[in-house]
């Protein structure tokens, strides 16, 4: 069942954009897509970086810094007792959810792009 819904969130994602961009207005698109990033960015960035000193902290209490521990903190997971990961997981999920909501914004954008080249906006 998990593998149908994974195969078939393509379509059900192009469907719905297709759906919005006839019925929904352009205007309402493109402020819908600004603020969908703004508040991507109000929550993503300020937890990414709360998840990251979080990290570091804990990751000191095991022992050094890995070098390049920023770049793939997901990694140094494994090592962590599971009171270190409880309290990394609440900013590690409001930071993915920020950043869900940029990428879906940033395709409402696009989406709003096409649209306005579509009316003739660029001519």
């Amino acid at each position: 069942m998990l593998e149908l819904l994974i195969a078939m969130a393509p379509l059900i994602l192009l469907s719905a954009l297709a759906v919005t961009a006839i019925f929904v207005p352009l205007q309402v698109v493109a402020a819908f897509a600004l603020s969908l990033m703004a508040v991507g960015f109000l929550l993503g960035v300020p937890s990414g970086l709360a998840y990251h000193w979080v990290l570091r902290r804990e990751l000191l209490r095991v022992g050094s810094l890995p070098p390049g521990w920023y770049w793939h903190p997901q990694h140094h997971h494994g090592g962590l007792s599971p009171n270190a990961i409880k309290r990394l997981r609440p900013w590690f999920l409001v930071g993915a959810g920020g950043f869900g909501l940029i990428i879906l914004g940033f395709a409402l954008a696009v989406l709003a792009l096409a649209m306005w080249f579509r009316a003739g906006g660029a001519t």
